[in-house]
């Protein structure tokens, strides 16, 4: 593990060390595309998550330049509305001016549940529940979320993530809209198998899954990609309602789905942004001061747990063998100014 401390934010801008466990540089970088203005990406720590702030700059030919859009057009705009992966969404009347337009969507997997505990491929099933540590792990999402004030939550309809939300939200009296696109991904044959089952029936295809997932088939179908496609639905319809702090209570894989659609990473990037159970991530949509520049995209947490991110040993459930942990320093008057 290394801790880095009390570094800029221009030497993050440039390094994107943070990024280093998580994408091969080849794949996140070229000469064409890597940010090297102070405005560009920001990446600090907060709340024991790390955020990540996403301003792509324009080009003299009026397009963009992103280290997370490697050779591909930026589809975020704002224009008194938001435009988010090519699709309109307008807050409350009063708010779609100045940064009072910012939309915070918090993400929260649910906890262990029976088939998590048993090792066996859940998908988008439902015939799993929530364990004990299931519950425990939802309380403690509850908790550290106590404080946050919700306009809606949206959550799964599947039990597991069903419960979870029903524990966060406690004693909310606000709506909860149960959403079918935010169901697990869709594994089709895979579903109820135990592991090692999945590895003697299919055998190349499920080595497939493991190792290129993003051109995985089964049944006919290429999961990954549809998961894709269902999480950019679910934007619409999130970043549609008119609360400007929404709560999303759903999977592993389609929260994956919907912090990589929302930076503008594509399937390939399946595995690389793993959430424990009852992990929390923290997306805020940020319109920018002048009116044809797009917002800031910022991945504020990264699945936040309740164990300091300096622990050794496991993450998410698996073991992992290095860590970086990057700490910047507190906010400044040029950062603010940026802001």
């Amino acid at each position: 593990m290394v801790l880095v401390a009390g570094i800029g934010s221009a030497w993050l801008d440039r390094s994107l060390i943070v990024f280093a466990s998580l994408f091969p540089p080849r794949q996140l970088f070229n000469s064409h595309n890597t940010v090297e203005d102070e405005d560009g990406v920001r990446a600090f720590n907060r709340n024991r998550g790390v955020a990540l702030t996403h301003r792509p700059r324009r080009e003299s030919n009026g397009g963009h330049i992103s280290g997370f859009y490697p050779r591909r057009r930026n589809v975020y705009e704002f224009r008194g509305t938001y435009k988010v992966l090519n699709v309109e969404f307008e807050g409350k009347e009063e708010e779609k001016a100045g940064a009072a337009a910012t939309k915070r969507v918090v993400l929260v997997r649910h906890g262990q549940s029976t088939w998590n505990e048993e090792g066996r491929i859940q998908g988008s099933s439902d015939f799993s529940l929530l364990t004990q540590k299931g519950e425990m792990e939802a309380q403690n999402a509850r908790q550290m979320l106590l404080k946050d004030t919700f306009d809606v939550c949206f959550h799964s309809p599947l039990a597991r993530s069903k419960r979870t939300a029903k524990i966060i939200w406690d004693t909310r009296k606000l709506e909860m809209i149960p959403e079918h696109d935010l169901r697990e991904i869709d594994l089709y044959s895979f579903q109820g198998l135990l592991k090692h089952e999945g590895k003697e029936r299919f055998g190349e295809a499920y080595r497939q899954w493991q190792k290129d997932a993003a051109n995985f088939t089964i049944d006919g179908h290429y999961p990954v990609r549809e998961l894709w496609a269902r999480a950019k639905n679910c934007w619409t319809k999130i970043l549609s309602h008119n609360g400007r702090s929404i709560l999303v209570v759903a999977h592993n894989a389609v929260n994956q789905a919907l912090v990589a659609t929302a930076i503008g990473l594509g399937p390939e990037y399946f595995r690389r942004l793993l959430q424990s159970n009852c992990g929390i991530t923290v997306l805020d949509f940020t319109p920018s001061s002048s009116f044809n520049c797009p917002p800031y995209i910022c991945l504020n947490r990264l699945n936040q747990i309740p164990n300091s991110p300096v622990t050794t040993g496991h993450s998410g459930g698996r073991k992992t063998k290095d860590r970086v942990v990057l700490v910047c320093h507190g906010t400044t008057a040029s950062i603010a100014e940026v802001r």
